[in-house]
């Protein structure tokens, strides 16, 4: 005789795991909307410097932004010159037939610009590292939250 108590009890815990996992993801997307700050727009140095110094003491947040601030022109002329490297490379992949070759090339061209603006970064940041606080040292050794 087949008794029907054992598939309720199963379903039961079916119905329980799914409202578990329901209410979990639910929080996971009430957390990420709740949390949501819209990407900072502008150049480079910008994005990184309002990404980075609201948590930094104020004097050292004047500090990093003056110092960026300093380089905006050669992040323009970095960022203008990665859209352009960006822009070959697209349009050599949707050329027929695909040359692999300049492709390559124009891939290796646009990593060289990245690269650039990454030692620009760098070099921005090592220049103002001894002016700035040890809890501000911290924060950018840190990375990102």
């Amino acid at each position: 005789m087949i008794t029907l108590t054992q598939p309720r009890v199963s379903f039961r815990l079916l119905v329980l795991a799914s409202l578990g996992l329901n209410l979990f993801l639910g929080a996971m997307l009430v957390s990420s909307w709740w949390n949501h700050r819209p990407p900072p727009s502008g150049l480079m140095p910008d994005r990184l410097v309002e990404r980075v110094a609201p948590d930094l003491p104020e004097v050292d947040a004047v500090r990093l932004r003056a110092a960026f601030s300093a380089t905006r022109a050669r992040f323009a002329a970095l960022e203008a010159e990665s859209r352009e490297a960006s822009a070959a490379v697209r349009a050599v992949a949707m050329r027929e037939p695909l040359d692999v070759g300049e492709l390559r090339a124009r891939m290796d061209a646009a990593r060289a610009v990245r690269r650039r603006m990454g030692d620009l970064i760098e070099d921005t940041v090592l220049t103002l590292m001894p002016e700035l606080s040890l809890p501000a040292r911290e924060r950018l050794a840190a990375g990102r939250r």
